[in-house]
């Protein structure tokens, strides 16, 4: 008997190409159910139509970074909600009940547990509530009352209240990335009787085996082919990745082995304006360690010592999957100097990439990695981690 299709919708602040691991997850699950038969659409703030079958449904005050959430949320933080709170939850809760007509299912990625826009969050409320058919799958990555560099947009009382409860409507389901994060959760909310489903984030490796023309042009004018190791940074260019450390690393491996290179793939995260200035941050500290790459490319049988790329630099696109998978192929090495991460997809990528893993000594990388990582605190010194890495390879 063949299975029912459904009509589902995917809701973020943002969905691809915007880059983010939870835009990478629901562009992946967006793609399985529309392979499954499903009518799919994702509904953001900002995104695009990345796949025929996949419509994007814009509905601009889901954005965390749109001008009017933004201000709201300069209020929110301080703990005051502003006087056009009920009008912009109204405004974003009449554009979900269009976009959702016919809608079976939806699942809400981070919406109910980050405060990037407390509106967005009590407009799916009031949904449920007008909306007793919609069934809810509540996907939470990330948990603003329980991260300490969230705390200060977390406060006491509606609307915030919605971001630290949990939410028992019938035919809610909770889905937590990792099992951290369900026991987080699950503390949170002081109630271990609530049903958190764990299911773990994915790659597809089908995907993950090939070079794409930009590959190609960068690879010739930096000459990564002879890059001794081309150490891997795969992510967002966000404060709680730790990138300083990442720099500081590759400084002290250089003195160990001179082609020594780090590539961080990703742009400042999307949904956080102050990520450029701490994109300029990491340009100052990698000018100060002598990690700059020379103006024009590299020349293979020059290679100078320790180098640091951030690919957003030589491209203001969003780099497709296949670019990134690349870089799998390319490195030698993964390294990801986190302080806190809900899941860690590219521990999964280097796994299939046959990469050594180095990694911060955090519960949710041991729970994907096992044994088959090497971690360091993230009190030691970079020369230690450094000397290791150099021992390894």
């Amino acid at each position: 008997m063949a299975s029912p299709k459904h009509s589902i919708a995917l809701l973020h602040f943002a969905t691809p190409p915007v880059v983010g691991g939870v835009e990478s997850v629901m562009g992946h699950h967006a793609r399985l159910f529309a392979d499954a038969g499903h009518t799919v659409r994702v509904l953001g703030g900002r995104g695009d139509t990345v796949d025929p079958r996949v419509p994007f449904v814009a509905i601009p005050h889901a954005d965390s970074q749109h001008p009017e959430v933004l201000a709201a949320k300069q209020a929110l933080d301080q703990g005051i909600v502003p006087p056009n709170f009920e009008t912009l939850t109204a405004t974003i809760l009449a554009s979900l009940n269009q976009a959702l007509a016919g809608v079976d299912f939806l699942f809400a990625h981070n919406v109910l547990t980050m405060a990037k826009n407390v509106m967005l969050t009590a407009a799916v409320r009031l949904l449920l509530e007008n909306n007793k058919s919609l069934r809810l799958i509540a996907w939470h990555h990330d948990i603003a009352a329980t991260a300490s560099r969230y705390q200060h947009e977390v406060h006491s009382g509606y609307p915030w209240n919605l971001l630290s409860a949990p939410w028992k409507d019938p035919g809610i389901v909770h889905v937590a990335v990792s099992e951290q994060r369900r026991k987080e959760l699950l503390d949170l909310w002081n109630d271990s009787q609530v049903d958190v489903r764990v299911i773990a984030s994915g790659v597809d490796p089908d995907r993950l085996h090939k070079y794409e023309e930009y590959t190609r042009q960068f690879s010739e004018q930096f000459a990564l082919a002879s890059a001794n190791p081309l150490v891997l940074l795969p992510v967002r260019i966000t404060r709680r990745k730790n990138l300083e450390l990442a720099l500081r690393i590759t400084a002290a491996l250089s003195a160990l082995l001179p082609g020594a290179t780090l590539v961080v793939t990703g742009p400042p995260g999307a949904h956080n304006a102050s990520n450029r200035d701490y994109l300029e941050q990491l340009r100052t500290l990698r000018r100060e360690l002598a990690l700059e790459p020379p103006t024009g490319g590299i020349n293979a049988t020059d290679y100078p010592r320790g180098v640091a790329h951030f690919l957003s630099e030589f491209s203001q696109n969003y780099l497709p999957d296949p670019v990134v998978a690349d870089f799998y192929q390319a490195a030698d090495v993964l390294l990801m100097t986190s302080n806190d991460e809900g899941f860690g997809i590219p521990l999964i990528e280097a796994g299939l990439a046959k990469l050594p893993i180095f990694c911060s000594d955090i519960p949710p990388f041991h729970e994907i990695a096992g044994k088959h990582a090497q971690y360091f605190s993230l009190d030691d010194d970079p020369e230690a981690i450094a000397a290791r890495i150099a021992q390894t390879l």
